[in-house]
């Protein structure tokens, strides 16, 4: 339930949309939840009112038609996540590893929007490169993900199984997990201007040292010599 209200807040989540439930799944289910708590009270109260067998009867058609919707996305879902996780293990099992990188992606469908908010989540579909065979290779993946990878990863590297015509993604860097985005400007790892900066700071220090080492030496001489 944790994640579903960090989706909300924040935008740091990355996995893939068919093997995992989201937002909408988790208002289904609640929904769900409700409904059967409502059935339960209406059948004490009938219990004790002794109503009418019709109106019983009819209330519960009603119910049930409302519910059912629900219940068939939930039931949908669940056959959905386990399909694809087993397609995931198999791909993972037989298909080649590559290490690559993602370097793009293309936007999918908006998996969820709050009316009167500005909060709308849609999902990716990502692009990785890799070199296979020593040619430069692009894929795009049939499978989408929950967020921008940018906003999600704070490491574009990842691990590329190709299996046939399909390939999967894994060991994703998380923001959730390692606590800064690709996009945030204090994460480092690719950026030309930190590392220049390191290398000004690095010389920056060697230069001071050899300074003071200088310094240190003609002031030895002039009152030891």
């Amino acid at each position: 339930m944790k994640r579903f209200f960090e989706d909300i807040q924040k935008s740091n989540s990355y996995y893939y949309t068919k093997g995992s439930y989201d937002l909408n799944d988790f208002v289904c289910f609640i929904a769900l939840v409700m409904c059967t708590i409502c059935m339960i009270v209406a059948d004490i109260i009938f219990g004790y009112s002794r109503s009418d067998d019709i109106k019983v009867t009819i209330y519960y058609v009603v119910t049930i038609i409302l519910t059912l919707p629900f219940i068939v996305n939930i039931i949908i879902k669940t056959v959905q996540i386990f399909l694809f996780k087993r397609k995931f293990k198999k791909i993972k099992e037989e298909g080649k590893l590559f290490v690559g990188h993602i370097i793009d992606e293309k936007p999918g469908k908006v998996l969820f929007k709050l009316q009167y908010t500005d909060i709308e989540k849609r999902s990716y579909y990502p692009i990785v490169a890799y070199y296979e065979n020593g040619e430069y290779v692009k894929r795009t993946s049939k499978y989408c993900f929950s967020n921008a990878f940018r906003d999600g990863l704070s490491d574009d590297e990842v691990n590329i199984y190709v299996y046939k015509n399909n390939f999967i993604i894994d060991n994703l860097k998380t923001t959730a997990d390692n606590g800064k985005s690709i996009n945030d400007p204090e994460n480092s790892n690719w950026s030309e201007n930190k590392a220049l900066r390191n290398a000004m700071i690095a010389g920056a220090i060697t230069g001071i040292l050899i300074l003071a080492a200088r310094c240190t030496r003609v002031i030895l001489l002039h009152y030891y010599v």
